[in-house]
């Protein structure tokens, strides 16, 4: 199943020739369950699809909950059989901010790894 590719840092979509760029990897559907509030997108194909950042307050002082609400949005990637494994860890925070290390293992054993900044900015 093929996605738009995403870019992470601007949240467009990445076109070349006026066309939107395709991509195969879990990273973009991850992106995608990540930044979509959950049960706030009318195409969301149930009301688990999303997280639940935009419910978290900027200034969360456990950042456990960050790491829980990333876990409970890419949940669905290992429900549908689409990824083997999928880890959240912190990896830098910050006085109102924290960036998250997203690791997730295709079906076929393949890692794919990015980071994410949810709440504030680092």
């Amino acid at each position: 199943m093929a996605n738009w590719l995403v870019d992470s840092k601007t949240g467009d979509y990445q076109m070349l020739a006026g066309n939107p760029v395709q991509d195969d990897s879990l990273v973009t559907v991850a992106y995608l369950l990540l930044k979509t509030p959950r049960t706030k997108w009318m195409y969301a194909p149930d009301v688990t699809y999303g997280s639940d950042y935009y419910s978290l307050h900027i200034r969360v002082k456990d950042y456990s909950a960050l790491i829980e609400a990333g876990q409970r949005a890419l949940q669905p990637l290992l429900d549908s059989g689409r990824a083997k494994s999928v880890s959240v860890d912190l990896t830098n925070s910050a006085r109102g901010g924290a960036e998250l290390k997203i690791s997730i293992v295709d079906n076929s054993g393949n890692p794919q790894v990015f980071n994410f900044t949810p709440v504030g900015g680092i």
